[in-house]
């Protein structure tokens, strides 16, 4: 598409913006309705307490006034009323203490009975009963020379009220500025406008934004220059007819050359004088208390009439489209966004989502990527982000509040900072950003500077922070120190992915078919077993705790692994058996005497064995007499004897 008619319709677009803005936007051209006003010439005339610095002021040997205010009221303390003498303290009504009420006193009182109680007041004697305040002359004396000195100390509270009051309303604006800093702005401003033909034309032309501050320990609340320069109040020239925009044009520019501040009594003057000789051809420029002479022509006053006015916040809307379309049509790229407003842009192919291996799936899951420098914690999405802005010029991220939004563009910054780049960021209120820099690392946020601010603070600890850093590093110095880390990085990176490639493996092993015997068996197979069979495979007694150590040692260990060996299937059957009660089992004496009867006794048996010429199985106990077994053992049952049989048991017999 051609380059020119892009410009067009760029420009187009921008003007209808600015035409709707216009029409949403309410001009004051009052400035009675202007949410608070206040001028200068109301203030209480008390050098102690309110004091007013014109910018063009030379002030010298006064620290007090060295500082960079330009209205400054202090809150009034007030004088305790003189006390009252005793001779008629107790005659004055209650209120002699306050300044704004005027003292009275009681004009008779009844008397005390302080005489004998014997001697009762007479109810027909009035003065004995009550006493009247002029009846002790230097009482009343006392009350009138009191009464001069309250009227002294009244006469200087009375001023003091007014200034209470406006330090009250000065820190009721502090407040509401505090609370709707992105709803209002405080402005210093001057060139009171005015139509003789329009009553709703009322409004200062000359506006420059200042900044209230309020000292809590000398308890003064200050008015003090921001750091934007004076403007014309462009809204209202738009509702006055027959005005040379020509003229406005060639105003702003003055202003912004000068930088004429609006409490600079010589330049503003002159300027305002300019102004309504330029604006009108029946302008004319008014002193501060001067009036229109009833018989005059003109139609036009601009007066120097300084004043304060808080004022609802303008959007930077109309500027910014003014200087956009001046940036077009001298020749400045028109950025992609533009473009795709008016449904011109190319469009732009999808870049193929990239296949990620198992290992970088699981990296993503931690929030580690080795091509993307984060400076917090992150997580699967936030490195999606990251991706889709290296390749894309727009990506809208949303969320409910409390979601990561603000989390994911710190992470966005330090990946941003880490490829050198500078970074803008926009909120709709202060306290977002605000809180975006509370979220990045500490050594980052020395580079954040906060273009909302009224005062170069920002600024200067930025400049502070970077030369300090600066001095102690050098620029060789850091690019080795950079090599590092990012070794160190690839080093943890590796570790972590090795980490996780044996995490993998050990659960996978949890899938993985058991191998016994050459049968393959499942691991639920196998756990079901184990379970079928619990009290059958049960060796080890009691219960079996994690992470406690082997109760063998290694040697006893092995010998214990021998015994499925060295142990025969008789030794294992009496190892089953239950344990006798040592109460049972005979003492060393009587097994020995026991062993010894049985040794005589298989002697007397084999000798009667060979007497008999038979055989004998010590093993089994078992006599083979002539082709048959007889057992010896008492338990076992006997065949049915023959005569020799007979003959061998009653020789048997007699043994047992």
């Amino acid at each position: 598409m051609d380059v020119q008619e892009n410009r067009g319709n760029v420009t187009k677009l921008l003007t209808f913006l600015k035409g709707m803005n216009s029409l949403k936007r309410s001009v004051v051209t009052d400035v009675s309705k202007q949410p608070w006003s206040y001028k200068l010439s109301d203030l209480p005339q008390d050098t102690e307490y309110v004091k007013v610095r014109f910018h063009d002021e030379q002030l010298e040997n006064d620290e007090s006034n060295s500082a960079d205010y330009l209205v400054k009221i202090q809150k009034p303390v007030f004088e305790k009323c003189p006390e009252p003498n005793v001779s008629f303290k107790d005659w004055l009504k209650v209120g002699w203490d306050d300044y704004l009420k005027q003292v009275e006193h009681l004009d008779i009182i009844k008397q005390e009975n302080t005489a004998n109680e014997s001697t009762p007041y007479s109810e027909d004697d009035e003065s004995q009963l009550y006493e009247s305040f002029e009846d002790d002359e230097q009482r009343v004396t006392d009350y009138n020379s009191w009464l001069k000195d309250r009227e002294i100390w009244q006469s200087r509270q009375k001023p003091l009220e007014k200034v209470n009051a406006l330090f009250l309303d000065f820190f009721d604006l502090y407040q509401n500025l505090a609370q709707n800093s992105e709803v209002h702005e405080l402005m210093i401003a001057n060139g009171l406008l005015t139509l003789r033909d329009d009553p709703n034309i009322n409004h200062p032309i000359l506006l420059q934004k200042v900044k209230i501050e309020f000292d809590d320990r000398k308890n003064t609340i200050s008015v003090v220059d921001g750091n934007s320069n004076s403007q014309l109040y462009d809204l209202l020239f738009s509702k006055i007819n027959n005005v040379s925009s020509e003229a406005f044009q060639k105003l702003q520019q003055k202003l912004d050359e000068a930088s004429i501040h609006p409490l600079d009594r010589k330049e503003v003057i002159e300027f305002l004088e300019i102004a309504a000789h330029s604006l009108s051809p029946k302008g004319k420029f008014l002193k501060e208390n001067e009036e229109i002479l009833q018989n005059s022509q003109d139609e036009l006053f601009i007066r120097f009439k300084p004043m304060l006015i808080l004022q609802n916040k303008q959007d930077g809307l109309p500027k910014f489209i003014d200087r956009t379309i001046s940036d077009i049509e001298e020749g400045s790229d028109i950025p992609s966004t533009l473009l795709d407003l008016t449904g011109k842009q190319a469009a732009r192919p999808l870049k193929p989502a990239q296949e990620l291996s198992v290992e970088q799936e699981l990296a993503e899951v931690g929030g580690e990527d080795p091509t993307i420098l984060l400076a917090k914690p992150a997580n699967k999405e936030q490195l999606q982000i990251a991706r889709e802005i290296q390749h894309s010029d727009k990506v809208l991220v949303q969320g409910p509040p409390g979601t990561g939004k603000t989390h994911t563009i710190a992470n966005l910054i330090g990946n941003f900072l880490a490829q050198g780049q500078s970074i803008l960021v926009s909120s709709y209120s202060s306290k977002a950003l605000s809180v975006l820099k509370d979220k990045l690392p500490e050594e980052l946020q020395s580079l954040c500077v906060a273009v909302f601010d009224d005062s170069n603070k920002d600024m200067e600890r930025s400049i502070d922070g970077i030369s300090e850093h600066m001095s102690n590093e050098s620029s060789e110095g850091l690019r080795a120190k950079a090599k590092e880390q990012a070794n160190v990085r690839d080093s943890i990176i590796s570790k972590l992915s090795e980490t996780r490639q044996r995490i993998y493996e050990i659960k996978y092993k949890e899938y993985k078919p058991l191998i016994f015997n050459g049968n393959s068996m499942s691991p639920t197979d196998a756990a079901k077993f184990v379970s079928e069979n619990a009290e059958k495979l049960d060796y080890i007694p009691g219960k079996i705790k994690l992470d406690t150590p082997l109760p063998l040692s290694y040697e006893e260990l092995s010998e214990l692994y021998k015994t499925n060996t060295s142990v025969n299937s008789n030794e294992e059957k009496e190892l089953t058996e239950e344990v006798p009660d040592p109460g049972t089992i005979a003492s060393p004496k009587e097994l020995s005497e026991c062993l010894a009867a049985v040794q005589s006794m298989r002697s007397k048996i084999s000798n009667c064995i060979s007497d008999v010429e038979a055989e004998y199985d010590e093993e089994n106990q078992v006599a083979i007499y002539d082709g048959t077994r007889i057992s010896l053992q008492s338990d076992q049952q006997y065949i049915k004897p023959t005569e020799r049989h007979c003959q061998f048991f009653c020789v048997n017999k007699s043994f047992r």
